[in-house]
């Protein structure tokens, strides 16, 4: 994959491994009853495909932690007759209520492994 653009050659399946690495904010005050979070959904061709979610919890407050994205609904592309081109997006969303309090994704790495 180049940037977010790639080729998936006819007859190729391809499997998809992702992580994100994201700094959590030094406080999050969530919404009603629920704590605050942050998640990332991922998109090809405009379809949603994967996700990650991370929570707040004081332990873990201004630190940094890598999460693993989850992809559906089985972690790959099946094989195409054609060669066919793809995009892949990243949307980030933070729930966290109060100023200043944001969720910060410092990177977004996938893999995407071809197979025959």
């Amino acid at each position: 994959m180049t940037g977010n653009f790639w080729t998936q050659q006819a007859g190729e399946t391809e499997l998809m491994l992702g992580q994100v690495r994201v700094r959590h904010p030094s406080a999050c005050d969530g919404a009603d009853q629920y704590p605050g979070y942050a998640s990332v959904n991922v998109l090809i061709d405009g379809d949603y495909v994967g996700s990650a979610y991370v929570g707040f919890y004081q332990g873990i407050a201004g630190r940094t932690q890598t999460i693993g994205l989850y992809f559906y609904p089985m972690g790959g592309m099946m094989a195409p007759d054609a060669n066919a081109n793809h995009i892949m997006t990243a949307k980030v969303a933070d729930f966290c209520t109060g100023a200043g309090q944001d969720f910060t994704f410092e990177s977004f790495k996938v893999d995407i492994i071809g197979a025959r």
